[in-house]
């Protein structure tokens, strides 16, 4: 069921939020026609912040729905929004997704993303987050099998004890 044209950021987060919440039901036609009709009105967005959570939930939702090339452009929207507004927990959010999707599309330089991401959140101190970050890193080393190891987060912060239980030291 599409909604009728209101327009607006009001309506563009309402769009993005259903998307979201479709596919956690496994609603996927629902969740395609919500998201296409927050594309139809997420540029009319203007404030910064908006934008960037608005573009988060698209490419959450675009990623979910396997459209990870479409999914890339709404994340890097959200990543730049978020950056300039310094809100790193959500710009770390945004990497983590945009690199789920990078890896979907088989782009190496998703490495790269998540080792950013990862950075972020060890700033904001979420760990689970960093654990999370290191074992995508550990699935994107054995998908790209490369000579060059991909960072541990865990490894930058021995002191911390859950990082020492939960993964082993890279080197």
């Amino acid at each position: 069921m599409s909604l009728p044209f209101v327009g607006g950021p009001d309506s563009a987060r309402l769009l993005a939020t259903m998307a979201v919440e479709h596919v956690a039901d496994q609603e996927m036609d629902h969740a395609r026609r919500a998201t296409e009709d927050a594309l139809l009105v997420v540029d009319d967005v203007k404030d910064t912040r908006t934008l960037g959570e608005v573009s988060l939930l698209l490419g959450e939702a675009l990623v979910s729905l396997h459209e990870a090339h479409r999914a890339m452009e709404r994340l890097e929207v959200a990543v730049d929004c978020f950056d300039e507004i310094g809100a790193k927990a959500e710009g770390a959010k945004a990497r983590f997704i945009l690199a789920k999707a990078m890896l979907l599309l088989r782009d190496p330089a998703a490495r790269a993303v998540l080792e950013d991401a990862g950075t972020l959140f060890e700033e904001i101190g979420d760990e689970e987050a960093v654990l999370a970050i290191d074992r995508a890193l550990r699935e994107a080393e054995a998908d790209f099998a490369t000579d060059e190891s991909p960072r541990s987060f865990c490894t930058t912060h021995r002191s911390s004890s859950s990082c020492m239980k939960a993964v082993a030291p890279v080197r």
